[in-house]
């Protein structure tokens, strides 16, 4: 059953009863009323003929005042019902004693089947002998069956009445329920192109079509980034596997060439050897920084520590001003900047940040570390005056399984992966990386690192 038309059919059910019950108990009231006024009349005019002292006297003088529905009789000692007056239509059905008897106190109902019922009410007289007065009770039977009548009429109009007025109102939003199922199928499948109709209500089925196209739109941003990740994991693949091929193909060729029984140049065979041990290195260093890279991304660090942060820094410019004696290189490092993390991988980060430098920063252009903190952040900021990376790449930014400037790497002997492993280090400290142009004509690198609550004095 569709839901519309369960809404519609409880609501209208829901209606029904409560008309039902309420012109039950209208009709309940209007007839209790009908019969209130009949026992008040009735009461009077038994009350007035025993206070006479003459009932039967009294209730001849009272017949000029009953109406046609009223009847006034006399009940003989020898049990004969007389009827006083001319209306002799409503006592079809002979009270009994005990009936009289009863009625003498408070009025009652006398009926029988296929007879027109009456209220009875009675005056007790000596010798067993009654003065009765009775109403018929078909008119206000009748007004109590035109009430009743009226009130399903009214509670008839009202189920049809409410059951379009709900149709209408439910119609929209069973039609929002009806396109948000229609959609969350089609998402079901597989369908992530799916676009949901934005709505400015603050109904509940605004607020469910708002989430599910938050819900949609998340979805959407996390398969794109499935996909970007397993396309650089592809392109990751294919160089690694290109950086691999390449030193095994020379190690193979030289080692042929080494072990050949006909050459017998020593030269060659010493040259030959030299080339598999540079192979080896390069096909060693490939491997660690893969495994760097593996360790850093999908490992949190065991040995989180509070790190003096200044001091790996510092010893860094100083490693590099070793390898480059001839280099100027500016510090600006205030001491004792602490953040909390591994000192070995913040060490390996400045290290490759170092090597870097050293590789792709001619001696001759000058090079500037910055340190400094703030109540909640560390920032390290790393200034070269070379030639910087290639114009579209600081639009890519750091992207992990993929290069900045794809000519580098294997011409500086590196794996490639260097930048990748500096990002997935400084993510694993809760911090970011960025770079950008400097503005001294280089490279300028930014990393920011969350400053820990709590530093030693």
């Amino acid at each position: 059953m569709r839901l519309r038309l369960k809404i519609i059919l409880i609501s209208s059910l829901a209606t029904g009863t409560v008309a039902l019950a309420s012109g039950t108990v209208a009709a309940v009231a209007t007839w209790n009323n009908a019969i209130a006024t009949i026992d008040n009349k009735l009461d009077i005019m038994a009350e007035n003929a025993c206070s006479s002292g003459d009932p039967l006297g009294n209730a001849l003088l009272q017949l000029e005042s009953v109406g046609p529905d009223t009847e006034v009789a006399f009940f003989s000692i020898n049990k004969d019902l007389s009827v006083l007056g001319d209306n002799e239509l409503v006592i079809r059905n002979k009270p009994g004693i005990r009936q009289l008897r009863l009625a003498s106190h408070q009025p009652l109902t006398i009926e029988a089947n296929g007879v027109e019922a009456y209220r009875l009410r009675t005056c007790a007289m000596p010798d067993k002998e009654y003065v009765v007065f009775a109403t018929a009770l078909q008119e206000a039977r009748a007004n109590t069956s035109g009430y009743i009548a009226m009130l399903s009429a009214v509670a008839a109009s009202t189920l049809i009445i409410g059951g379009l007025a709900l149709w209408v109102m439910t119609r929209r939003d069973l039609r929002r329920v009806e396109y948000l199922i229609n959609q969350a199928r089609r998402i079901s499948t597989g369908d992530f192109e799916t676009q949901l109709e934005a709505t400015k209500g603050n109904s509940e089925l605004d607020t469910l079509n708002n989430a599910l196209s938050s819900m949609v739109e998340s979805l959407k941003a996390a398969l794109n980034g499935e996909r970007e990740l397993q396309n650089r994991m592809k392109v990751f693949i294919a160089d690694a596997s290109h950086e691999l091929r390449t030193p095994l193909t020379l190690i193979r060729g030289y080692t042929e060439l080494a072990f050949d029984k006909r050459q017998t140049d020593a030269e060659v065979i010493e040259r030959s050897k030299d080339r598999i041990f540079d192979q080896i290195q390069r096909m060693q260093t490939l491997v660690n920084d893969l495994l760097l890279l593996a360790e850093v991304e999908h490992e949190r660090p065991s040995d989180t520590e509070l790190v003096n942060f200044s001091d790996i820094v510092l010893a860094a410019t100083a490693d590099l001003q070793t390898l480059h004696p001839a280099r100027k290189i500016e510090t600006i490092v205030e001491l004792q900047v602490f953040v909390a993390g591994s000192e070995r991988l913040l060490s390996q980060l400045l290290a490759n940040i170092v090597s870097n430098l050293s590789r792709y920063v001619p001696e001759d252009k000058k090079i500037t570390f910055q340190l400094r903190q703030s109540q909640n952040s560390v920032w390290l900021r790393v200034d070269d005056a070379g030639d910087g990376l290639p114009k579209g790449a600081y639009q890519k930014g750091i992207q992990r399984f993929g290069r900045l400037d794809t000519s580098r790497s294997r011409a500086s002997g590196g794996s490639g992966l260097g930048l990748s492993i500096m990002s997935a280090i400084v993510d694993q400290h809760g911090g970011s990386f960025s770079m950008s142009p400097s503005e001294m004509g280089g490279l300028c690198t930014t990393i920011e690192l969350p400053r820990p609550e709590k530093t030693p004095n």
